[in-house]
């Protein structure tokens, strides 16, 4: 391993000869203590006296006050016999520069050197943009097959200098200089950067190899390319981000130019940058006007020429990975509101104005209040907590003038990577767009959030009825008209009630059972599911691949002071599985119409089944739903129920959007409503 000081000097050219510019000497003495701050020792250039050949040796300063400097060898013992050389100059790191000094006077002994200092130090121009040390950053090149390691020694926006031992690796002579390199930068373990790049210089010191790279990437594709993207504004007020740099440990701040909920653009100073793309920042603050710092963690996607400032600025495009849910919600509402001050997102709202929208709008309408009217208590309380204490496993999207709200949609997660979009409604008074204004918003969240890896956004949900015109024209007719079943699918249930206060009288055929879901229960309904529909509603559910486990979901849920729990059950036949009953349980009046809080019946094989036998099952299962008489229960495939001859009141239509598909929706969306701006 390198002496750390003698490493993270090591990235200074001394064939570039600019001298544009001198320093005086009370001014370079500056840089020299400096230098003896940051343990960074100078480097100092002899040549031999008879051949010429040139030796570089690098020294640490000690404070200097005056016109004479110490310097101490970084290396115990010399190997050459600095008698036969002359020093030529000692050069000083200084930011984007390099100091050059020639010596007045000096002599050397086995510990060091003392010299003379002169009037003035020359800048030499050898640097477009500063160099930065870098700390204990791991670099592993790849080329043609061949395997390198080493460390980082220093960086800036254009070039990585990295130290390779010849010991550890015996194949450096295989480099080819001609061919691009991969290079993974490592910190801790955790890779914060991979690129391409390309060898432009080397040179030898003390048994190790320093290559500098040139980085080749200006634009990294993290995400699949999207036509329909989340939209950026310009920002009136500052946002300040700040990190600490993953390669150097140092604390950067820069300031904000535009926002998304998705990302931000930046700029800095060519001269000064400390951005590559494709460097991920692990931990980064964003400080938004007047309030507190969101926490998240970033990668730089790009890098340009801003062509609209002055040359000698660079623009960054700065992609979010992840987010805590609740510090994403306030990113939302900071951008929503600055975009048109009517419209918020997961913002606290007036519990009285909220239920009389309700109302008004008809979306509580006499039929669903009959039978919410007895958990009007509950209702209150539960609204209470979703809509003044932004839970990570809910969003609310709200169209308000002054204190009268005239728009409303939510979305809930419903399972592991599925969010269920529902209570869409508005007011018809003086607000004609104002349900169209919501979904735009929900548009610009879906667009903006879906990679936020906290959010688990892989699938979007919408329960509605084929006797509702407009979710069909807006969620089901794109499904029919994309015909990809893989990014969207419709499949439609069933729906009656069971009621646990009703006497079941029947005797079961001997051979039936309800029994605990297996493994290969679930295979056996993801096959019977492809062959019938091949669409997305066991992934979205979290029930494909013999999975079933929604550990993760249901914690979210806890930890948000909310109840949730799903338990699975097979309806077998002498041990063959002929359908598969899910207790999928949440707060009643999560969902008005206790979608989420129902039991869901998948009927893989009707062979042999009776409406008794169902309904003993249903029966026995509904006894998990306490306190509750009157349960939903939903029935797939649709006409499993008119098979069983079961009280069929509804017919309800399951929409499942691949998040990464959504450009197919928001086309649709653009031609059949003109006001959505995506």
């Amino acid at each position: 391993m390198l002496d750390a000081a003698t490493v993270n000097n090591s990235g200074a050219n001394v064939n570039i000869e600019s001298h544009s510019r001198s320093l005086k000497r009370k001014r370079y003495i500056n840089a020299i203590n400096y230098a003896n701050f940051n343990n960074d020792p100078l480097q100092i250039i002899f040549e031999h006296k008879i051949f010429a050949r040139k030796l570089s040796i690098f020294a640490l300063p000690s404070p200097c006050m005056h016109d004479s400097l110490e310097l101490s060898w970084v290396k115990d013992e010399q190997e050459e016999d600095l008698e036969q050389f002359e020093c030529l100059k000692i050069l000083i790191p200084n930011g984007e520069h390099v100091l050059s000094i020639v010596p007045d006077d000096y002599c050397h002994t086995p510990a060091g050197m003392t010299i003379s200092l002169p009037l003035k130090a020359q800048i030499l121009n050898n640097r477009q943009s500063e160099r930065y040390n870098a700390v204990k950053v791991e670099a592993i090149l790849t080329q043609n097959g061949c395997f390198y390691e080493g460390n980082l020694v220093n960086f800036n926006t254009d070039t990585l200098l990295v130290a390779l031992n010849e010991t550890v690796n015996p194949e450096l002579r295989w480099i080819n200089r001609d061919a691009e390199f991969n290079v993974i930068l490592k910190k801790q373990d955790e890779t914060v950067y991979t690129g391409n790049c390309i060898l432009t210089a080397t040179r030898e010191y003390n048994g190790s190899i320093f290559h500098t790279f040139q980085i080749l990437d200006s634009r990294i594709r993290r995400f699949k390319k999207k036509k329909y993207r989340g939209e950026r504004f310009e920002l009136q007020s500052p946002v300040q981000i700040s990190f600490m740099h993953p390669l150097s440990t140092e604390r950067c701040r820069i300031q904000a130019v535009d926002i998304s909920a998705s990302g931000l653009g930046l700029i800095e100073e060519a001269a000064h940058s400390v951005l590559i793309p494709g460097l991920k920042i692990p931990e980064m603050e964003m400080n938004l006007p007047g309030g507190t710092p969101l926490r998240c963690s970033t990668q730089i996607i790009y890098k340009q020429i801003d062509e609209e400032r002055d040359s000698g600025e660079f623009r960054y495009g700065m992609a979010l990975i992840d987010m805590d849910p609740g510090d994403h919600s306030l990113l939302l509402n900071f951008i929503h509101q600055a975009n048109d001050s009517r419209t918020s997102v997961c913002a606290s709202v007036d519990s009285s104005a909220l239920w009389k929208f309700f109302f008004e709008s008809g979306f509580i309408y006499p039929e669903k209040y009959k039978h919410l009217s007895n958990e009007k208590n509950h209702l209150k309380e539960l609204y209470d907590r979703l809509y003044t204490k932004s839970p990570g496993i809910a969003r609310h999207f709200i169209y308000q003038q002054g204190s009268r709200i005239q728009g409303h949609m939510s979305m809930l997660r419903s399972y592991e990577n599925s969010w269920l979009l529902h209570h869409h409604a508005a007011a018809s008074i003086n607000s004609q767009n104002a349900g169209l204004h919501v979904l735009n918003q929900v548009g610009s969240f879906i667009n903006n959030s879906y990679r936020i890896r906290s959010l688990r956004m892989l699938y979007l949900m919408c329960y509605y009825r084929e006797d509702n015109r407009f979710p069909k024209r807006v969620f089901g007719d794109i499904a029919i008209n994309a015909d990809n079943k893989a990014q969207l699918s419709l499949d439609s249930w069933s729906y009656f009630h069971c009621y646990r206060d009703a006497e079941i009288k029947a005797e079961i055929q001997k051979g039936w059972t309800l029994d605990q879901t297996t493994t290969g229960d679930l295979r056996n309904l993801e096959g019977f599911y492809q062959r019938r529909s091949g669409g997305l509603m066991l992934k979205a559910m979290n029930l494909s691949g013999g999975g079933g486990t929604n550990d993760k979901i249901l914690g979210e849920y806890a930890k948000s002071g909310f109840n949730r729990s799903i338990q699975l059950f097979s309806i077998n036949f002498d041990g063959e599985c002929r359908g598969i009953i899910m207790a999928d349980q949440s707060e009643t009046g999560l969902n008005m119409s206790n979608l989420t809080n129902s039991i869901k019946v998948f009927i893989i094989n009707s062979e042999g089944l009776t409406r008794d036998i169902i309904h003993s099952f249903i029966h026995e299962v509904s006894d998990l739903f306490k306190g509750e008489n009157r349960i939903p229960v939903l029935m797939y495939p649709e006409s499993s129920a008119e098979e069983l001859d079961l009280p069929k009141e509804k017919s309800y239509t399951l929409w499942i959007l691949n998040a990464e598909a959504s450009d197919a929706y928001f086309k649709h969306l653009k031609t059949l409503l003109k006001k959505i701006n995506h």
